[in-house]
C-alpha cells in the first residue's frame, strides 16, 4: 500500500460516500482507493463543475463535500467553485494532487497553498508517509468541526511512497493554556506537527494490510440535513471581511472563563454594542489564514503532549484515526456540543425582547434546523418571521412568515421589516443584500445578532447586542427565561395581519402587467406556471443573473430547498449546483434555473446530468444577453453589443446531449412538462424559455449598488 491508497482508505473509513471530480494522473490512485473503500465517484466534465457539485451536495444534506482534482490546472480550473464554497463556509474537502517537492521545474508547479488561502479556503498538506493519517485527520476535523473548505495537498512523491504504518499518534486534546500557540484551535491542536516530528518513537510494521479492518461502505452520513454555516457572514451574497472583526475583542463570557471564537473553544458569550467590523488588514504572507487567527498552517504553532503512544497491529489504520480525534465511531465525527450563551447573556436578550413592541426575527443559513425553537420564541414575543435568501422556506406555513428579506423582499415584507423596533439576526450576516444596504433598518431599530462565530457579530453593520451561541439552543434558553417571567406579547401579530400576509406576502400574489407577447413569455408568468405544475417536494438551484429573482422567489420551496450559490456571484454555477443537489437527494425533483449565459457557460455538464439519469428539470430563462449588464448600462446610452448575442437554439443543444427538451414562448407551451413529470423522469428535461427582455428585474438596481 502506498500513501495515496492509504489516504483514500482513510477517507472511506471516515465515512466518505460520494466524491466529485475529474481524474488525471495526479489524483488517479487516491480516487480509486476511495472507490475501493465504498465511495461513489461522480465524474464531471470540468473541474469547475465538479467543485460546485460537491459544494451543492453538502448544502443539500448529502454530507461533507469531497472533490478530487489533478495538480496545477486541475486545481485552477476548480478555483471558482472552491471560492464559492469557501465564502459560504461549506464543509468541503478538496483532494488536490501537488507536484513533488523536488520537481521545481515542473510545468504543473504553482503555489497551491497560496491559491487556497487567497480564496478563503484552508490549505493543508500530507507531509510524509509517517504523518499521512494525522494530516488527513487534521484536515477532516477542520472541514467537519469548523465547517470550512479545506484544500488538502497530496504531493506526488509522498503519494507514491510506501505506507508501512503504523502511526505514532499525537495528542487528542488541546493544550491546557488557551493562549499556548497563537491562534491554536482544538482542531489544530489535535495533531502534532508533521514538519517537526511526524513519527516520534518506534515505528512498527503492521502484520497485514491496515485497510483490512475497515468496513467497505460504513452506513450513515457525517453531516445530516443542510450544511448550515456557523459564520453566516460568509454565506450570503458577499463575504465578510477576512480580517478578524472587532467583535472578537468585545465578546465577554459572563461566567468569567476565557473566551475565544467558537472555532477556537467558544462556549457561549455576550457582546455589547455598538459593534462594528474594521477594514480588512493585509495578510501575513502567502499562507495567511483568511479567516484570521494567525497563519493557515497549523503545524507552525501546535503544542505537543507527553501522552503519546504507538498504534500497531492489523487494525492500526482505524485505531490511529480514532486516536487522533478524527472519528467518533464508525462513519462519524465527534463535534463539540453547540454552545449556548450563559444565563446573564440570555437574560439580556430576554430583556430586549420583553421591551419590544414590533420585533422581527431574521434567520439565515445558520438557523436552518432551528425552525421550531424560533417559532416558539416568536409566538411568545409576537415577532414576525423572515429569512435571508439562502434560508428561504424555513418558516413556510407559519401565518406570520414574511418570506425573504432584502432585495428579494415583497412590498409588504419590506414595509414590516422596516417598521421593526427590534430586529434579531439568527445565524444571519445582516449584510447589504439582506438589509437592502440598510434601507430595511429603521432609525430607532435595535439590532441584535446571534451567531456561533464571534467574528460575524457586527461584521456588516453596527449592532446593539451580540450573543455567541447556537441558534436553536439560544432560542430555547431565551424562550424558557421569558416563560419563567410570565412574559407573552402579541407584537404586530393579529388576525388581520395574518390575512394580509396570506394575500400579499408572496411575489406571485402581487399584481403585475403580463408582458408576454411577440414570441416571448414574461418570466413572472413562466415562473408562476411552473410553480403550479411542479410538486412541492423540490430543490431549486439558481444561477446568477438578471433573471434569478424570478425562480428564487416565485417557486415555493420547503426548508433547505433553495440552493443559492451566490456568495461569489459567479455566473455559470447553476447547472452544476443542481447536479450536486440532485445527487444528494435523488428522490426529490431538482430544478436548475439558469440564464442563457450561465447555461452556455456550464453546458458541458449536461452530459453529466444525462449520464447520471437525474430527476432534473432545467429551465433556461433566455433573453439573448447578459441581461443584468443590458439593464444596468443601457439606460445611460452605453453600447451593448458586447453583452448581446444572436439567438441560440438551447433546446436543440440539450437534445444533442441526450436531454428531453422543449421551447416555451407561451404558457400553453408548458404542457409537455406535465407529461414528463408523470413519466419515469429517467433523463433531464430542458425547458428553453424565450423570456421578455424589455424591463429589468425589480431587485437589480439595488444589487449593482454593491459593485
Amino acid at each position: 500500500m502506498n500513501v495515496a491508497e492509504a489516504v483514500g482508505a482513510a477517507l472511506a473509513r471516515l465515512g466518505v460516500r460520494t466524491v466529485f471530480g475529474v481524474v488525471g494522473s495526479g489524483n488517479f490512485h487516491v480516487t480509486n482507493a476511495l472507490v475501493a473503500g465504498g465511495a461513489r465517484f461522480v465524474a464531471a466534465r470540468h473541474e469547475a463543475g465538479a467543485a460546485t457539485m460537491a459544494d451543492a451536495f453538502a448544502r443539500a444534506g448529502g454530507g461533507v463535500g469531497v472533490l478530487s482534482v489533478h495538480q496545477g490546472p486541475g486545481l485552477t480550473n476548480a478555483l471558482t467553485g472552491i471560492t464559492e464554497a469557501a465564502k459560504s463556509r461549506t464543509p468541503l474537502l478538496v483532494l488536490a494532487a501537488e507536484t513533488a517537492g523536488s520537481a521545481v521545474r515542473s510545468n504543473f508547479r504553482i503555489d497551491q497553498a497560496a491559491l487556497a488561502a487567497a480564496v478563503g479556503a484552508v490549505p493543508e498538506r500530507v507531509h510524509s508517509p509517517a504523518s499521512a493519517l494525522a494530516d488527513v485527520a487534521r484536515a477532516w476535523r477542520t472541514t467537519v468541526v469548523q465547517r470550512r473548505t479545506v484544500v488538502l495537498g497530496l504531493p506526488l512523491d509522498v503519494q507514491s511512497a510506501p505506507f508501512e504504518g503504523p502511526l505514532k499518534h499525537p495528542p487528542t486534546s488541546p493544550p491546557d493554556d488557551p493562549d499556548e500557540g497563537e491562534g491554536a484551535t482544538p482542531t489544530e491542536g489535535s495533531a502534532a506537527s508533521p514538519t517537526e516530528s511526524p513519527a516520534k518513537g518506534p515505528v512498527a510494521s503492521p502484520t497485514e494490510d491496515p485497510t483490512s479492518s475497515l468496513p467497505a461502505n460504513p452506513a450513515g452520513g457525517l453531516v445530516e440535513g443542510v450544511a448550515a454555516s456557523p459564520a453566516e457572514s460568509l454565506s450570503e451574497g458577499a463575504a465578510a471581511s477576512p480580517a478578524t472583526s472587532s467583535a472578537e475583542g468585545a465578546v465577554a463570557n459572563p461566567t468569567g472563563s476565557s473566551t475565544t471564537s467558537p472555532a477556537r473553544g467558544m462556549t457561549g458569550g455576550l457582546a455589547e454594542g455598538p459593534i462594528t467590523s474594521p477594514p480588512a488588514s493585509p495578510t501575513d504572507g502567502p499562507a495567511a489564514n483568511p479567516a484570521g487567527g494567525g497563519t493557515a498552517n497549523p503545524t507552525e504553532r501546535l503544542a505537543t503532549s507527553p501522552a503519546e503512544g504507538t498504534v500497531s497491529g492489523p487494525a492500526g489504520l482505524a485505531d490511529a484515526l480514532v486516536a487522533v480525534g478524527a472519528v467518533g465511531g464508525v462513519g462519524g465525527v465527534e463535534r463539540p456540543p453547540a454552545p449556548v450563551p450563559p444565563p446573564d447573556a440570555v437574560a439580556r436578550l430576554a430583556d430586549v425582547l420583553a421591551a419590544a413592541r414590533r420585533p422581527v426575527f431574521l434567520a439565515g443559513r445558520g438557523a436552518l434546523g432551528a425552525r421550531e425553537p424560533l417559532r416558539a420564541l416568536a409566538e411568545r414575543t409576537g415577532a414576525l418571521l423572515a429569512t435571508s435568501a439562502v434560508a428561504r422556506g424555513l418558516f413556510r406555513g407559519d401565518a406570520f412568515d414574511l418570506d425573504v428579506s432584502g432585495g428579494f423582499a415583497s412590498p409588504v415584507t419590506a414595509k414590516l421589516i422596516r417598521s421593526a423596533d427590534v430586529l434579531v439576526g439568527w445565524g444571519c450576516s445582516l449584510n447589504m443584500w439582506t438589509l437592502r444596504h440598510g434601507a430595511l433598518v429603521g432609525e430607532d431599530t435595535t439590532i441584535v445578532q446571534v451567531d456561533l462565530d464571534s467574528d460575524a457579530l457586527g461584521a456588516h453593520r453596527p449592532i446593539g447586542l451580540g450573543l455567541v451561541g447556537d441558534v436553536a439552543g439560544t432560542a430555547i434558553a431565551v424562550e424558557s427565561e421569558l416563560a419563567r417571567r410570565g412574559h407573552i406579547a402579541a407584537g404586530a401579530r393579529s388576525p388581520a395581519l395574518a390575512e394580509r400576509l396570506a394575500r400579499e406576502v408572496r411575489w406571485r400574489d402581487v399584481p403585475y402587467d403580463d408582458d408576454s407577447g411577440d414570441g416571448r413569455i414574461d418570466p413572472r408568468t413562466l415562473s408562476i406556471a411552473l410553480d403550479d405544475l411542479l410538486p412541492l417536494a423540490r430543490t431549486v438551484a439558481v444561477d446568477s443573473g438578471n433573471f434569478m429573482g424570478y425562480p428564487a422567489m416565485y417557486l415555493e420551496v420547503p426548508e433547505g430547498g433553495l440552493i443559492f450559490t451566490q456568495a461569489f456571484q459567479s455566473v455559470g454555477l447553476g447547472l452544476a449546483t443542481a447536479i450536486g443537489a440532485a445527487v444528494a437527494q435523488p428522490d426529490r425533483l431538482t430544478v436548475a434555473a439558469l440564464g442563457d449565459g450561465g447555461a452556455l457557460m456550464g453546458v458541458a455538464e449536461l452530459e453529466t446530468a444525462v449520464r447520471l439519469r437525474l430527476n432534473l428539470l432545467i429551465v433556461v430563462y433566455d433573453d439573448d444577453a447578459y441581461g443584468a449588464e443590458v439593464h444596468h448600462f443601457g439606460p445611460a446610452g452605453h453600447p451593448l453589443d458586447t453583452v448581446r448575442f444572436p439567438p441560440a437554439d438551447i433546446a436543440a443543444i440539450g437534445r444533442g446531449f441526450g436531454c428531453d427538451a422543449l421551447t416555451v414562448r407561451r404558457r400553453e407551451d408548458l404542457t409537455p412538462v406535465s407529461r414528463w413529470l408523470s413519466g419515469p423522469r429517467d433523463r433531464p428535461l430542458l425547458v428553453h424559455a424565450k423570456v421578455t427582455r424589455d424591463r429589468p428585474a425589480w431587485w437589480l438596481e439595488e444589487a449593482f449598488r454593491g459593485h
